[in-house]
């Protein structure tokens, strides 16, 4: 049918290759989030709706389903229709609006608001657990000098620098 091959194209799938489930589409990751919705969906007359990763020729894609259950006779369940929909998109922009507001766009180390966050759950996990925690607070002196005696250039040049040493110094979180 038609529609069939328009999902066939648009997922890079081989004409006549559209899968018998959406199942069949989702990465092993998120196959058993998937497979319990569409379980509610056959137990049950529902709407179910979760994001997943799948996978196509082109690549892997973000995908939000909605999955209705078709009833039949005395409203028994007698199948599951899936829509899918592509949010590779948002997903990308909302990854990237999150390294923003995390991250320090010249460095890209954690900035102040991320930093906060982390410290204020370290310190509630030591408190938990009692296991200890280090802070380790590095102070550029006399950093104002090189900006105002060689331009904030070459101050941008030595934060990324210094940055990097941090970054090879240190384990990644």
């Amino acid at each position: 049918n038609q529609d069939g091959a328009r999902f066939e194209q648009r997922q890079g799938l081989p004409s006549g290759a559209a899968p018998d489930s959406f199942l069949d589409l989702v990465v092993e990751e998120d196959r058993e989030k998937a497979r319990t919705a569409l379980l509610l969906a056959l137990e049950k007359a529902s709407e179910q709706r979760l994001q997943v990763l799948c996978s196509t020729r082109s690549g892997a894609r973000h995908m939000e389903w909605t999955l209705c259950s078709a009833s039949g006779v005395a409203d028994r369940v007698t199948g599951v229709i899936a829509v899918g929909r592509d949010v590779s998109a948002q997903f990308a922009l909302h990854r990237e609006l999150r390294s923003r507001a995390e991250q320090d766009s010249l460095t890209d180390l954690a900035n102040r608001g991320h930093f906060l966050s982390v410290a204020t759950a370290m310190l509630n996990r030591m408190v938990r657990t009692e296991w200890p925690v280090a802070l380790l607070m590095i102070d550029l002196d006399f950093f104002k000098e090189v900006n105002d005696r060689w331009g904030h250039h070459a101050g941008d040049t030595a934060l990324k620098l210094c940055a990097d040493l941090m970054r090879k110094s240190c384990r990644e979180q």
